[in-house]
């Protein structure tokens, strides 16, 4: 199904080199969402979802620092790009019912640095391991950003998926996306985010 599967990227441009398809080779690699084109996220996703203002709210005052336009505009850990503050402020979390966005100044603020999560029932690739099958802990390796570093981990079984328990913090953790879990070079699976636990110090 996917011939070039086994091929890291440098090899596939080299291939292309060859084949003469110097266009392709060297094309620049895709970071964004290809399909929007140049436009920002932001004034794309106006066109599909109604814009409903709300309040970006410091987390450790309490108080509205800013408003925003459309709580789907943003994501956690995402820079808010406020004036007039010391620090920039960072998005921490989104209330959904009340349309306000938590903040937190500085990126590098302990809310946004967390190393425990619980998940939704997981989906295994070939199936359950065999640690968790005897309600044991299965040390593997886990990331939730496919450019990021695999993070070693400790996971378990609870009543509604899996509890992960990483061994170093990672910034911004965030509900609704999914962890992937790998070990000797395999992926195992992934399960969605359903909680994380957020470390919050004063």
């Amino acid at each position: 199904m996917f011939p070039i599967a086994n091929l890291l990227k440098t090899t596939v441009r080299d291939i292309a080199r060859d084949e003469g398809l110097i266009q392709v080779a060297n094309k620049r690699d895709s970071t964004g969402i290809c399909f929007i084109g140049k436009r920002r996220f932001q004034e794309f996703i106006e066109d599909y979802i109604e814009t409903k203002k709300g309040l970006f709210i410091d987390i450790d005052t309490g108080q509205p620092v800013g408003e925003h336009s459309g709580i789907h505009k943003w994501t956690v850990g995402q820079k808010c790009c406020l004036a007039n503050y010391k620090h920039p402020y960072f998005v921490f979390k989104k209330d959904l019912n009340t349309n306000n966005i938590y903040v937190v100044a500085g990126t590098e603020h302990s809310a946004l640095w967390n190393n425990l999560c619980f998940t939704t029932e997981p989906h295994w690739i070939h199936s359950e391991p065999e640690e968790l099958q005897h309600n044991s802990v299965l040390h593997c390796y886990f990331r939730f950003q496919h450019t990021k570093p695999l993070v070693r981990c400790r996971v378990t079984k609870n009543s509604e998926g899996l509890t992960i328990f990483l061994d170093k913090r990672l910034r911004a953790l965030t509900e609704g996306q999914f962890g992937v879990l790998y070990k000797n070079d395999e992926c195992l699976g992934s399960a969605k985010i359903k909680n994380v636990c957020h470390n919050i110090l004063y």
